[in-house]
């Protein structure tokens, strides 16, 4: 008996154009983690600290332009190691890209409780 195609067995869908396995998936996680450089910039600025240790020696040494880099090659790192597991196995491919952006939007989800925590109760307001 032949396994039934379906999503777990498909190939991945390509986007016209695009020779990307998971255009979607790599979208979204752009752009959390753009928000995770900008809301980290914006807590920075208002007198936090960045709890990572490796990301605060880099911001300590480079500044945003440091902080930027480190963040993009993440996500280089990780949409590389999503198209080579996607070649292999499609499922595990597509799981790795959705967990690439539930962690990078964790921090995002953090960062704007903590701005909401700060402009909502302003520090000395009390």
């Amino acid at each position: 008996m032949h396994d039934q195609p379906g999503p777990a067995t498909d190939p991945p869908r390509r986007s016209r154009g695009t020779p990307a396995l998971y255009p979607e998936a790599y979208t979204w996680l752009v752009f959390v983690s753009a928000l995770d450089v900008m809301f980290t910039w914006v807590i920075l600025f208002l007198g936090g600290r960045e709890l990572n240790a490796l990301a605060a020696a880099l911001i300590h040494w480079g500044g945003l332009a440091a902080m930027v880099a480190f963040k993009f090659a993440l996500v280089a790192f990780v949409i590389v190691l999503c198209e080579i597991a996607g070649r292999r196995s499609p499922r595990a491919g597509r799981g790795l890209a959705y967990c690439g952006v539930v962690l990078s939007a964790a921090p995002v989800v953090v960062s704007v409780a903590l701005l909401v925590r700060h402009f909502h109760f302003p520090p000395g307001a009390g």
